[in-house]
């Protein structure tokens, strides 16, 4: 049984148009490691490890690649019996310590930011967050929600980018098939109206307010 499963760019090869081949490397229990060839290439300018190829903008061809990476990775930790699914709250816990080190404190604060606002909607509406359950039904419910705030469609994208995030994390290491989140319409866009938006300040000040009443439930 394998420890560990993960694609790896395989530099000492190449092929004809410079690209190297990606290969799993199965890691087992006593550090034995098994390669196998995947039967994909990539350029290694756009290899950026765990989620496996990164262009922007994406093309049909480095999409049909990256599925075809991180099924053979599913597959690999399966067959194992590596993948050990942890609850959706409890793996956003863990997706926010693993970003930390990578990205800057108002970065970690949107992350931060965004969980507790799902965990205030959730009791608030009583719709149960799970990884199957983030979809289009739960965008515009949690937009709603949001805009109560006085949030601007701009700011509320901020927070449905981090669930996207959390949720592609998620499911590149297995833990769903829930593939609602890469819909073209999961956000959310500006209507022109003589509205004043809230402030940064003011934003602070409302997250630093507890919730009373029938918010708080």
């Amino acid at each position: 049984m394998s420890k560990s499963v993960r694609a790896i760019l395989w530099k000492y090869s190449s092929l004809k148009d410079g690209s190297h081949p990606v290969k799993l490397e199965l890691t087992t229990s006593d550090k034995e490691r098994f390669r196998t060839n995947v039967g994909v290439s990539v350029d290694a300018k756009h290899w950026k490890g765990e989620y496996p190829i990164y262009v922007k903008p994406m093309d049909s061809d480095h999409q049909r690649k990256n599925e075809k990476i991180i099924a053979a990775i599913r597959d690999a930790q399966h067959q194992s019996g590596e993948v050990r699914k942890p609850e959706f709250w409890v793996f956003f816990d863990q997706f926010i310590e693993e970003r930390r080190p990578k990205v800057g404190k108002k970065r970690v604060m949107e992350y931060q930011r965004t969980r507790e606002y799902m965990k205030r909607f959730q009791r608030r509406s009583k719709y149960i967050i799970a990884y199957e359950s983030i979809n289009t039904l739960f965008l515009n419910q949690f937009v709603e929600f949001l805009k109560g705030f006085g949030f601007s469609g701009n700011y509320i994208n901020k927070y449905i980018k981090c669930i996207k995030q959390v949720m592609n994390k998620a499911h590149i290491r297995g833990y769903h098939s829930n593939l609602a989140f890469k819909e073209d319409d999961w956000k959310v866009t500006d209507k022109p109206v003589d509205k004043t938006f809230l402030s940064e300040d003011e934003i602070a000040r409302i997250w630093q307010t507890p919730l009373e009443g029938s918010l708080a439930r």
